[in-house]
């Protein structure tokens, strides 16, 4: 309840703290300690350690309200019920895991059944005098220890804190003022109907149009006992940002999950749904606008009503970009003087010649946006635009189509069609990848990543995407070894392929080490001779199947995640394809061939870029030189 109280707070424009919580944690096994722990900006730290004890005080003197430990009881019960449902489909490795963790910390290992019922009475009886008793007891007696850590000095040291402590227990606070709770207040319209209805049997989905023209894909598994997976994907996402806009994907990201509704806040539907296993969250991909959820069945129609109401009547509140807005300066001090900072806001301009489409913008330019530029942008494509529905889990077809009519199915008609792209912006001029460039960031701390790029094709040619991937794979087989053999170097490489079908020429595979700065050249030329070897075409049947076989391992299991099933059929109506592509995904993969495998490793031998990335020398300044 206290955590709650803090949480609010940082929603306020004058809160000085970005985040805070409270709890109770095991020290090194010899203590339990009582804390709070915040985090602000440098030049807020003396008004946020004045707010959270006044808080702190606040809630010990006065104590909390039935209202709040209502939700709080409610919710801690709908966790407790929901981990038990789950239990009989937990994963192998997450119990083992579980188990593993347990002998560690010198405890017995228990079920979500039996840690509810050791704690249900507790939890059912608790009272508000209760709750405030236990929390002075935790907080009255030995002197609290005030600790600020910054990688700033402070010449005050601890007096200066003291003081800001003492000055902050002199002030009196007033008692807890909680927020009046309400009803959910949205109704959709008539409910619609089935207007067309497709089955994949052999893949078990139904896909369904419904009369106002949403799309809906339904694929009910047993992998999860009672969760259900519910993702409305929206013709938009990236592509149809304003072109010169850098960043505003994140900037929308906490507009559309911070501001909760037209009529009700975060805060306040946190209080309406409590002890719901309900959410809604914004995100997106090149082409589409995201909301997605996870819910029970229990709950199943007010996580649709949720989620279309988060479609049709998004709330566009300051709440969230507040929040952002603090933690900007701390983001991109963190960039500056980290390794993974100069990788993120440097390699993607130089790869894409400055494009605002795939630049990590300026601080200056973060911070400039405003509410009206994500509604401006997001709002009309969210109730106009094509959208399919997926849901994935443990439900019954039959029984879903109703709670559909009655939700997405009852909104206003909609596009029957994605918009066609504009073939200009999915071919975008990238960097002529035979150069190298030393790029610097800004640390006392000897960390050199060194970057090493190959142009390929982009991902719309699905059998030559596996056998790009299938390259990966055996390339960062041979980095490895190599680089531990030949150069005894303890840190394993990390190799990625970077492809889109949204980008059909422009793609890459990527091989990054980490070490210090002067061995960078070394690793950079050993990187390179390996892949201008694997260039030439001798993969070895041996290196093939010690390559495919993690690779059909990892999608068998896919095959069994509610999460992979809702990528695979989101966009499945508007792109048919996809099904077939699902059907012969693995015997694909299955039949690559060592001949087959040597026409697709030519792109190791084609252009390459490497950039090492290392922090600046003694002036603490840093510069790049191609």
């Amino acid at each position: 309840m206290l955590n709650r109280r803090l949480e609010k707070m940082a929603k306020n424009a004058d809160c000085p703290f970005i985040s805070a919580e409270g709890g109770r944690m095991d020290v090194m096994e010899a203590a339990q300690v009582d804390a709070i722990q915040t985090q602000a900006d440098y030049k807020n730290w003396k008004p946020a350690l004045t707010a959270i004890e006044q808080e702190l005080r606040r809630a010990i003197e006065f104590g909390f309200n039935k209202e709040e430990l209502a939700e709080a009881r409610s919710n801690i019960t709908a966790a407790a019920e929901n981990a038990i449902k789950s239990w009989p489909t937990v994963k192998s490795e997450d119990v083992a895991s579980a188990i593993a963790q347990s002998a560690a910390q010198d405890k017995v290992f228990t079920t979500p059944q039996e840690d509810w019922a050791i704690s249900r009475e507790v939890v059912e009886n608790l009272t508000p005098e209760q709750c405030q008793a236990a929390l002075k007891e935790a907080w009255t007696g030995a002197f609290p220890r005030v600790i600020v850590t910054s990688n700033k000095e402070n010449a005050q040291g601890s007096a200066e804190i003291m003081k800001t402590y003492q000055d902050a227990r002199a002030s009196k606070v007033e008692p807890y003022q909680a927020d009046s709770r309400k009803d959910f207040s949205y109704k959709f319209g008539e409910p619609g109907k089935v207007a067309a209805r497709a089955e994949a049997a052999d893949l078990g989905v139904t896909q369904l149009t419904l009369s106002n023209g949403v799309r809906v894909n339904l694929k009910p598994t047993e992998f999860d006992k009672d969760s259900i997976n519910i993702t409305f994907a929206v013709d938009g996402g990236e592509l149809s940002r304003p072109e010169k806009a850098s960043g505003l994907e994140l900037f929308a990201g906490a507009v559309m999950n911070g501001g909760g509704l037209k009529d009700h806040s975060n805060d306040e539907l946190a209080a309406i749904m409590a002890g719901k296993k309900v959410g809604v969250g914004f995100s997106m991909t090149d082409r589409s606008f995201l909301l997605s959820g996870n819910t029970s069945k229990e709950d199943l129609e007010t996580q649709l009503q949720l989620q279309t109401a988060y479609l049709m009547y998004p709330g566009y509140r300051q709440d969230g970009v507040t929040l952002l807005r603090r933690a900007i300066p701390m983001l991109y001090n963190k960039l500056n003087h980290e390794v993974q900072g100069a990788m993120k806001m440097q390699v993607p301009a130089i790869l894409y010649k400055n494009n605002p489409r795939f630049t990590f913008p300026a601080q200056e330019q973060l911070a400039s946006y405003e509410v009206k530029d994500v509604q401006d942008w997001v709002d009309a494509p969210l109730k106009n635009n094509y959208m399919e529905v997926t849901v994935t889990g443990d439900f019954k077809t039959e029984d879903i189509i109703p709670l559909l009519e009655r939700t997405v199915g009852a909104v206003p008609k909609r596009a029957d069609a994605p918009a066609k792209l504009d073939e200009k912006l999915r071919h975008p001029a990238m960097a002529d990848f035979n150069f190298s460039k030393d790029l610097t960031y800004d640390s006392s701390i000897d960390k050199t990543l060194v970057c090493l790029f190959w142009k390929t094709p982009g991902g719309e040619d699905k059998k030559l995407a596996r056998r790009l991937n299938m390259l990966k794979a055996v390339f960062y087989d041979r980095v490895f070894k190599g680089l531990r053999e030949d150069m005894g170097k303890p840190t394993p490489p990390s190799t990625g392929l970077n492809i889109s079908e949204t980008y059909p020429d422009d793609g890459y595979i990527i091989t990054l080490s980490s070490g210090v700065m002067r061995n960078k050249d070394a690793v950079r030329n050993a990187i390179a001779r390996i892949a201008d070897d694997l260039g030439k075409g001798n993969v070895t049947q041996e290196e093939l199947d010690r390559a495919r076989n993690p690779i059909l391992n990892s999608m068998d299991r896919a095959q069994r995640d509610n999460g992979y099933w809702t990528s695979v059929l989101r966009d499945s109506q508007a792109k048919p394809e996809r099904l077939a592509q699902q059907r012969e995904s693995i015997p694909d993969v299955k039949a690559i061939t060592v001949e087959g495998q040597q026409a697709c490793q030519r792109h190791l031998r084609q252009g390459r870029t490497s950039q090492p990335e290392h922090p600046a020398g003694p002036s603490g300044r840093g510069s790049s030189a191609c």
